[in-house]
């Protein structure tokens, strides 16, 4: 109802002030839309936005068809409906033919089979042109994914992947895009290039797991075993499995350490225990970084700043001002300023 009122507001004052929105991505349409109307009203909505936004979601109260494949003729190429429709829901799910180029397009059913039946085990892949296939393969997946998402039909889809093993195939993917080739002999370090490889990162970060719900996890886990090390084992496959909450694995393995787990009750106590152990520790690394560096005194807020904002500001004068007395010579200071900001 409110896309159906949104819609007929655009229709009495403008499209421009209601549907400009890159993010709109739904549209109730309950009228005989034709040619003009029916492209306007569908190309706002189906702006594209970002990767996981590629495309909208058109809900139709009426057969609009065969005017959509008119419009599209009036005001573009009639040879381009195949590109410019989204195909069936058993296309995406069974894999087709593109009429366009010939090639076969893989069916989601068999993207999942295939990353199941090769790689059971993500996190051990051995071989570097498995390694290429599997990161080619999940990223397929990713997007097929995010597709299938707007089909009604997909929620009944079950998958043969296991959550435990996409948590493994999300961490490994992610753990090769990290990875750059290395000319040493570290071992940790793949050397299959994956540069021309465009990982589907917008697309993984749909599904991210926040912190507050792993804390929520570690209470549950902590209550119905008191094994820790197993307990870490798993926070830390979860925490591998996305982007966001990556760079905290050592704070929250430390909070775990050191954190009698039994005399936590509920979710808003290891909310507020956490919390406190973070500011605490943020407090000792910003002094530790003040000591070593023998930054001035007026260094702490700067830093504080930084952090909170995910980045340092080189406008001003203020990186210069928390500096210790150096030489200018040879780069001394500069060298220094690049340590301590680096």
């Amino acid at each position: 109802m409110f896309c159906l009122v949104t819609y007929i507001l655009a229709q009495l004052i403008s499209y421009e002030f209601i549907l400009c929105c890159t993010c709109y991505d739904k549209l109730s349409v309950d009228k005989n839309l034709r040619y003009h109307g029916l492209i306007q009203a569908f190309s706002r909505t189906n702006h594209i936005f970002n990767k996981v936004k590629s495309f909208g979601n058109i809900v139709c109260f009426r057969d609009l068809e065969q005017a959509t494949k008119d419009a599209i003729k009036l005001f573009g190429d009639e040879n381009s409906l195949n590109i410019i429709l989204e195909r069936s829901y058993a296309d995406y799910m069974h894999g087709f033919v593109d009429k366009e180029t010939g090639k076969s397009i893989k069916g989601f059913e068999s993207i999942c089979r295939e990353l199941v039946d090769r790689f059971p085990d993500p996190a051990n892949i051995q071989l570097d042109a498995d390694k290429r296939h599997f990161v080619e393969l999940f990223g397929e997946y990713l997007k097929s994914l995010n597709i299938l998402r707007n089909f009604d039909e997909f929620a009944s889809f079950v998958s043969p992947i296991s959550d435990r093993l996409l948590q493994d195939m999300r961490s490994a993917y992610v753990d090769f895009r990290e990875y750059k080739p290395s000319s040493n002999n570290d071992d940790r370090v793949p050397s299959v290039d994956f540069s021309d490889i465009e990982f589907q990162i917008d697309l993984l970060k749909t599904d991210e797991i926040n912190l507050d719900y792993i804390l929520a996890l570690i209470l549950e886990k902590a209550k119905e075993s008191e094994d820790i090390e197993a307990l870490k084992r798993e926070v830390r496959r979860i925490i591998r499995s996305g982007m966001g909450v990556r760079p905290k694995e050592g704070l929250i393995m430390d909070f775990i350490n050191e954190t009698d787990l039994s005399k936590l009750c509920r979710v808003e106590d290891i909310l507020s225990a956490f919390y406190t152990f973070a500011k605490a520790e943020k407090e000792k690394e910003i002094h530790a970084l003040i000591e070593a560096e023998s930054l001035r005194d007026n260094s702490k807020g700067f830093i504080e700043r930084a952090i909170d904002k995910g980045y340092v500001e080189y406008a001003g004068d203020e990186v210069d001002r928390m500096m210790p007395a150096l030489s200018r010579r040879a780069g001394v200071r500069q060298r220094k300023k690049g340590k301590c900001i680096g």
